[in-house]
């Protein structure tokens, strides 16, 4: 297949592959295709609006790169000072409002018959996280899928609400999701994708927004298997029935003294955007998230119907390291009885008495406390929620397989403490087949020949699951991943040397959380 091919979109224009790459040890090369437009600019009057359908284009475009990533600040991240993080992970260059576009990874192989398509939505607490970090070379290499990385809104740009009533519903960034899916099914099969096999796959943020489509009327159809890494809708905090205090703290801040929600979104839009950035990083650490607007969602995530497609989904040992860096100043020393108990307060009423109850700390050191703090927090915000998710779904007859990652990678993405072993986010470089791709794509990761292995197996179950429904076909391979349910309740683990199948994964900790905890 010669660099460059061109691709004509019939209601659109002619894009040009910008680039070619090819995964180690793997002869299949994969097209890229960076800077597709999926919806107009959400800029000027379209600020804080609905996504509205791209326009046609003249000339070919052809992007070498990801050029534009969504408007964010990273101003709001107070992390402990002595937490280390990567510089690539929270760039900011090239960020601007102009942003709803779409990278596609495409193997250049040509098959009889069209290619499963998997979209990924990034994380990033829905107040950041660009896509342009996601290298899908290896997994669409090597597995014979194509790749779609959309930008969506983020932030205040992506989820202010002035009221369900008002032009201002918010959940823009969810919206923006959606439109990607609607230009997917319009325009993927000239890619030599399978329009009607597209899986919606996400990490923390990106996961509870693939969780959320599942439960939303309007995204039905434009997908037919779901993939939530860390992330379900279920997560405290994750959803507001209504922003109306933060609105109102909004507006004193930039001194709008209308009431008309009308006046206030025509003032809102008219703002210099980066002086909406900056509020949202001084006077929120986390401000901005999806609220009930009546129309993506029409109720309430709990009490939505949830679309009965195949669903997989999982989480890591020690989810809590990246919260205890957003939370706790001696992150990397350890915590005292005192301080424990004071953040333990805050993260669950009625935790810390129980530990304070059962636990020695006159023999405990302080980055043992600490340890336990952060499976406390992991634990209670993500595995609680995800096993309650599992079993929900498992119940309502939805093909429902869970997984758990326990291996500690080699290298990580920040500096942390010993007693970090599998933290938020530690299985997307896995999940992307980051041990496959050339040092040049690599950000400076390492790893070992059991992760190399690890790696290409977790992509395998993947890709089989966003083919078949199934992580167990088409290529099946030694560890056979069981269907959970509320019986049997069995999951894979993900570990080194080999992945292993086990059973009732915290339930000792639902327990803790639903009945012990109550009775205090």
């Amino acid at each position: 297949m010669p660099t460059g091919r061109v691709i004509s979109l019939p209601n659109y224009g002619k894009v040009k592959c910008g680039k070619i790459t090819k995964a180690e040890s793997c002869s299949v090369e994969v097209e890229n295709y960076f800077g597709i437009p999926f919806a107009k600019p959400p800029i000027g009057k379209l600020r804080f609006s609905a996504p509205q359908r791209a326009e046609p284009w003249a000339g070919i475009l052809c992007e070498k790169s990801v050029k534009k990533i969504p408007l964010q600040s990273v101003g709001s991240l107070n992390l402990s000072s002595n937490f280390r993080i990567s510089k690539n992970i929270f760039s900011q260059k090239n960020a601007t409002e102009d942003c709803l576009y779409l990278s596609i990874y495409a193997p250049s192989i040509r098959k009889s018959h069209p290619l499963p398509v998997m979209v990924w939505f990034y994380g990033g607490s829905f107040q950041m996280g660009p896509s342009v970090k996601f290298d899908a070379t290896a997994l669409a290499a090597m597995n014979e899928v194509i790749v779609v990385v959309p930008n969506y809104r983020v932030g205040i740009f992506g989820f202010l609400s002035l009221g369900h009533e008002t032009e201002c519903k918010g959940n823009m960034g969810l919206l923006d999701q959606l439109e990607s899916l609607k230009w997917v099914k319009e325009n993927i099969e000239y890619f030599g994708g399978d329009k009607n096999n597209v899986t919606i796959f996400g990490e923390s943020a990106g996961g509870i927004s693939v969780h959320m489509h599942m439960m939303s009327p309007l995204s039905a159809g434009y997908f037919h298997k779901a993939i939530s890494h860390s992330g379900t809708a279920n997560m405290p905090g994750v959803y507001f029935s209504d922003q109306q205090r933060i609105v109102t703290k909004l507006l004193e801040s930039l001194n709008i003294k209308e009431t008309d929600p009308s006046l206030v979104l025509h003032q809102l839009q008219n703002l210099p955007a980066d002086q909406l950035v900056d509020y949202n990083a001084v006077q929120f650490r986390f401000g901005w998230y999806p609220t009930f607007d009546n129309h993506f969602f029409k109720t309430s995530p709990e009490m939505a119907t949830v679309a009965k497609v195949p669903f997989l989904l999982g989480c890591n040992s020690d989810e809590g390291g990246w919260l205890m860096a957003l939370t706790t100043p001696n992150f990397i020393s350890g915590l005292s009885k005192q301080e424990f108990s004071h953040y333990a307060r805050i993260l669950l009423r009625k935790y810390d008495k129980y530990l304070m109850q059962t636990i020695d700390y006159n023999k405990a050191l302080p980055v043992l406390i600490m340890s336990l703090y952060g499976r406390m927090m992991g634990d209670c915000i993500f595995v609680n929620r995800i096993i309650q998710t599992s079993q929900a779904n498992s119940d309502k007859g939805v093909d429902t397989f869970l997984y758990f990652m326990s291996h500690p990678p080699l290298h990580k993405h920040a500096r942390l403490p010993d007693h970090i072993g599998t933290d938020h986010a530690d299985d997307i470089p896995f999940t992307f087949g980051l041990p496959f791709l050339p040092n040049s794509l690599k950000s400076g990761y390492r790893f070992s020949a059991d992760e190399a292995k690890l790696s290409k197996n977790m992509m395998t179950f993947f890709t089989n699951f966003a083919k078949t429904g199934n992580p167990n076909k088409p290529l099946p391979l030694e560890t056979e991943w069981p269907l959970y349910n509320s019986e049997s309740r069995k999951h894979v683990e993900f570990t080194v040397p080999s992945i292993k199948v086990g059973s009732n994964l915290g339930q000792d900790k639902l327990h803790l959380y639903n009945k012990k905890l109550a009775k205090l």
